[in-house]
């Protein structure tokens, strides 16, 4: 539901993205905001069983690629304009958004950004491996830019970006990557 609400803000703006933050608004909230999605439980994984905080999100949004232009130009004037959908070159391989979570936090704190290499950042996600099948590795989804989605099975959330995987900022992985260009 959530790719499907990006897709009919991407129609309705002349093939733009969602920007990462709007006044008031990150991009999450903001398709509730302009009527894209009912309310904010929409965010929360169906696996997930904890209490929900309903103003954190289990999707995060490919930040530095499709959100900005924070690859691309930063610091010029200009780097945090999303993505344009004709910018996008491969979009059944270019990362949309991916379940994730705050690095050093418990399972239910996820965030709506998340960056192109690892971090120990609280200030963006890391691939979140919740769906567990075997002993320590698990899975977690990806929803790519052409509306699919994959899932990714990890022994640990920063294998997710090495090239056998996701790869990285400059590095594409065997099952996807981060950059539109």
């Amino acid at each position: 539901q959530i790719g499907l609400a990006i897709r009919m803000y991407v129609d309705d703006n002349d093939g733009w993205y969602l920007q990462a933050w709007y006044p008031n608004y990150g991009w999450n909230t903001y398709l509730i905001y302009k009527g894209y999605l009912k309310n904010e439980n929409i965010f929360r994984c169906p696996s997930f069983k904890g209490d929900w905080k309903g103003y954190n999100t289990h999707y995060s949004y490919n930040y530095a690629h499709i959100a900005t232009s924070y690859r691309m130009l930063y610091p010029i004037s200009g780097w945090d304009r999303p993505a344009k959908e004709g910018e996008i070159r491969q979009p059944h391989r270019t990362i949309l958004l991916v379940e994730g979570k705050r690095y050093g936090t418990v399972p239910e704190c996820g965030c709506y950004l998340m960056f192109d290499s690892y971090t120990a950042s609280s200030s963006y996600a890391n691939p979140d491996p919740r769906h567990n099948k075997f002993g320590e590795k698990g899975t977690f989804h990806v929803l790519f830019c052409d509306g699919h989605v994959d899932p990714i099975t990890v022994p640990r959330a920063q294998d997710a970006y090495t090239t056998s995987y996701l790869g990285s900022y400059n590095t594409p992985g065997k099952l996807g990557q981060w950059k539109r260009y």
